[in-house]
């Protein structure tokens, strides 16, 4: 017997207060709380408009980063990756190989190495053989 569980499961939060999460509480908290002192400092210098547009400006971005999700990644997770890749990226180079001549190359040094063991065995068994007389 098979039980069937819905795909949405996985996506279940648990709401605190009004449906949001706690980070989505947190989040408007502090944007209503940077939004207000803000407004009343601006509005005598620019007017009821100016003020709001100013204050929608600054605290949207706040206020986004608990609902907006990319790749399945909260906004502000999302940035912060995205920095870490973009600063720690190396610079790609490009490098010129010739295999044959990376090839030729090692097998010359084989056969020179080759060479000079069998040289030095030699020189070892003539210098015992001259001792030996």
């Amino acid at each position: 017997m098979e039980i069937k569980i819905p795909k949405e499961i996985r996506k279940y939060t648990e709401s605190i207060f009004m449906g949001l999460n706690l980070k989505q509480c947190i989040m408007c908290g502090v944007a209503i709380a940077l939004a207000v002192p803000l407004f009343i400092t601006l509005r005598p210098a620019l007017g009821l408009e100016g003020a709001s547009w100013i204050c929608v400006i600054i605290v949207a971005p706040i206020g986004a980063t608990a609902f907006i999700k990319i790749k399945n990644l909260p906004l502000l997770e999302y940035v912060i990756a995205f920095a870490k890749w973009f600063l720690t990226r190396n610079p790609l180079v490009s490098q010129p190989n010739n295999m044959y001549m990376d090839a030729v190359s090692q097998m010359r040094f084989e056969k020179a190495r080759i060479k000079r063991k069998h040289s030095k065995y030699e020189e070892d068994s003539d210098e015992s053989n001259e001792t030996d007389c």
